[in-house]
């Protein structure tokens, strides 16, 4: 009788295997999440963000911060885009909202896009717009017979809000303005 109480019962069995089952992922979720809202994580994605673009961009991409960073909000804080050693894009904040569920299906789809304190220079670079300059792709490498070239998914913005947004450097666009900001 005493071996009785000592092995749980087929029932008993039954129960910790499904809470074993149902709560290893729910407890490897919540690592995740309380990992990512570590400084230490956002930090090192904040580079990663950096590094992929230096690989992408003519332009060279700076975060500051990333203050934010879950599945639906990202919050990067002095964020700057620069050609060569000048600044052609700078925001005091960039957050954005994504739709999760639209990466499945190869889309990045935004449901909102918000810039704050963004300064824009309208400034030319080797006869074109500066900042068009920075965001245009790195003249590709040549690939390998083999491999595909790397498609960019398709991109949906449902929101933009801009708030205090300054361009400068309109002298050659429109040369009686010498600045112009917007509110």
């Amino acid at each position: 009788m005493s071996d009785a109480r000592r092995r749980p019962g087929p029932a008993r069995r039954l129960a910790a295997l499904l809470a074993f089952v149902l709560g290893a992922p729910l407890a490897l979720g919540g690592s995740l999440a309380i990992s990512l809202a570590a400084q230490p994580s956002r930090d090192r994605l904040c580079a990663e963000v950096e590094r992929q673009a230096a690989a992408l961009l003519r332009g060279r991409l700076r975060v500051g911060r990333c203050s934010a960073l879950g599945p639906n909000h990202v919050r990067l804080e002095d964020v700057a885009l620069l050609l060569g050693s000048a600044p052609v894009l700078a925001l005091r904040v960039l957050e954005l909202r994504p739709e999760p569920l639209a990466f499945g299906e190869g889309v990045l789809h935004l449901r909102e896009a918000r810039l704050e304190g963004a300064r824009v220079s309208l400034r030319e670079a080797d006869g074109e717009l500066a900042l068009l300059r920075a965001l245009a792709p790195r003249d590709p490498t040549p690939a390998a017979p083999s491999e595909e070239p790397l498609a960019l998914p398709a991109f949906r913005v449902d929101a933009l809000v801009a708030r205090d947004l300054a361009l400068s450097d309109l002298e050659g666009l429109v040369p009686e303005l010498a600045a112009l900001r917007l509110r």
